[in-house]
């Protein structure tokens, strides 16, 4: 006789939620309209223009998924001998916004590059913009690896919070890189005696790439052994 034993299924999805996978599924259509169809190609850069579309939002992305890592880990510092599960909800936090931050940034490396190689005839230079990110990927990939390692969980996780303070410390740095040093990568710039489309188109991928950074940014809490959790 064969017993088959079912798990009981908790949905984490909320009608939240699922409003904003359907509103992110949309602008992201509606996104990749704009980029590649309606929007013309630059004067100067050519079509070379629409990876901009992608590229610069993902590094705020990035940026706000570290200083939410830094947020939550300065919080699971301070508070995690006052709560009751000792801090580790802001821990989780921590962990789940690095992850986003970590996809973001590389999506900013491999753009910049497919970029570069158009634009500047080459894939990579080690000016200062284009090193203090690959170190900004780096470290904050290490802050993941550390996450991983076998210690005592709190011990661990107050050392991953230690070293994400560490990490973001390198955010100002790139940003302000190219107004610091001379750099091959161009100041930021944002025209205003002009209206044009790929700027519009920009201001539009921003919005919606910090739109989908909030529903990415989710809390792994516990669950019952006997359940299973599913993202719907």
């Amino acid at each position: 006789m064969t017993v088959v034993t079912t798990s009981r299924v908790k949905m984490t999805a909320t009608p939240i939620t699922r409003v904003l996978g359907v509103l992110a599924l949309a602008a992201t259509g509606l996104m990749a309209l704009l980029g590649l169809v309606v929007s013309p190609a630059d004067v100067v850069q050519g079509e070379a223009v629409r990876m901009l579309y992608l590229h610069v939002p993902s590094i705020w992305i990035a940026y706000g998924a570290f200083v939410l890592t830094s947020v939550s880990s300065v919080l699971f510092l301070r508070r995690s001998k006052r709560r009751a599960d000792r801090g580790r909800h802001y821990d989780r936090l921590a962990g789940s916004a690095a992850e986003v931050g970590v996809v973001f940034a590389g999506i900013t490396l491999i753009t910049g590059m497919l970029w570069g190689k158009v634009t500047w005839g080459t894939y990579w230079q080690w000016d200062a913009r284009l090193t203090t990110t690959i170190l900004l990927f780096v470290t904050y990939l290490g802050y993941l690896a550390l996450r991983r390692l076998p210690a005592d969980p709190m011990v661990r996780s107050r050392r991953a919070a230690v070293m994400a303070l560490i990490s973001f410390v390198n955010v100002p740095i790139v940003h302000y890189s190219v107004d610091w040093w001379r750099t091959l990568h161009q100041k930021a710039e944002r025209r205003t005696e002009t209206r044009n489309n790929w700027r519009n188109v920009l201001d539009i991928a921003l919005f919606h790439g910090c739109g989908d950074h909030c529903g990415c940014v989710v809390d792994h809490s516990p669950v019952p052994s006997n359940t299973v959790r599913r993202i719907a």
